[in-house]
């Protein structure tokens, strides 16, 4: 059916899509229990295992060439860039400095500016990432396009940063 839209050769193939659900009271409840130092997301780390499992994602710095990820205040956006494995914990302040997430890095992550940007409309949220990953990949990202994207992730984050949807996204081979 592809084919016969517009855009038909150049479709993208969705590699895998992993959710995950984790307490809303992290406090309380393992996986963050008493003691919770609250430098990660569970839900994310979780989800990103499936995902990357999934597509065979081994080595998501190496691999994944964009991402739109969950951007609701700066440090969720370098959590988040720890949690997806672009880099060490602890490091995506410094990562960020160094221009690794730049749309022209080494993985560039919100080359569309980020949900901010948008006004972060709750609902279609995701829908634009998918729609941003998918042009990223099209080569159709005017303005901001990663050079060379073949592979995408988009990853959006719900509740007290409890549900995480993970969907990686490759060109059509």
């Amino acid at each position: 059916m592809a084919p016969s839209y517009a855009h038909g050769d150049d479709y993208v193939v969705v590699k895998a899509n992993a959710i995950s659900c984790r307490t809303n009271f992290p406090w309380y409840v393992p996986p963050g229990g008493p003691g919770a130092d609250f430098t990660h997301f569970p839900a994310t780390t979780k989800a990103a295992e499936y995902a990357y499992k999934e597509a065979n994602v081994t080595n998501p710095r190496k691999e994944i060439d964009a991402a739109e990820v969950h951007d609701c205040f700066t440090i969720t956006e370098l959590i988040n860039c720890q949690d997806l494995q672009f880099c060490e914990r602890g490091q995506a302040a410094e990562e960020l400095k160094n221009g690794t997430f730049n749309y022209d890095g080494e993985t560039a992550v919100n080359p569309s500016g980020g949900l901010k940007s948008f006004g972060h409309p709750i609902g279609s949220t995701g829908c634009r990432m998918l729609q941003e990953i998918t042009k990223q990949l099209q080569g159709r990202a005017e303005g901001r396009q990663v050079p060379d994207a073949k592979l995408g992730l988009c990853h959006n984050l719900g509740g007290a940063f409890s549900v995480c949807s993970t969907t990686i996204l490759g060109q059509n081979e």
